[in-house]
């Protein structure tokens, strides 16, 4: 996050970088975080996910919303507040890390679109069956 604040002070940046710096720069963002005690301006830092809240965001937002990381993403799944799943498929192989997805629960998913960069990175967007 406060990377992409000011993203030019860390490292020389790619076109492609620049770019998406711009439009993080632009966007409205909310932080869940239980620890965080501050934040970068324009960001909220929140403590917990509202279903009730997030329904309200959703209705007042123009766009689409988006969020990232494992546990976030298993708490809004656990809460029924994901509409679509867009992962990408990054070329590089690791041996271990956080789950991608966390619970015990099945959700049968529909592809929507698939997506190539020139990076080889891949997205697939799914929508919930």
């Amino acid at each position: 996050m406060r990377f992409w604040a000011s993203p030019d002070q860390h490292a020389p940046l790619s076109e492609y970088e620049r770019e998406y710096a711009s439009f993080w720069q632009k966007v409205p963002t909310i932080v869940f975080s239980r620890t965080l005690r501050d934040a970068d301006p324009g960001v909220r830092i929140v403590r917990e996910v509202n279903p009730v809240e997030v329904a309200r965001l959703k209705e007042s937002t123009e766009g689409e919303l988006s969020l990232g990381g494992a546990s976030l993403a298993a708490e809004f799944r656990r809460l029924g507040l994901i509409d679509e799943y867009w992962v990408y498929v990054y070329p590089i192989l690791v041996g271990g890390g956080k789950p991608m997805f966390q619970g015990e629960a099945t959700e049968r998913l529909r592809l929507l679109e698939t997506l190539q960069f020139d990076s080889g990175t891949t997205l697939l967007r799914y929508e919930r069956a």
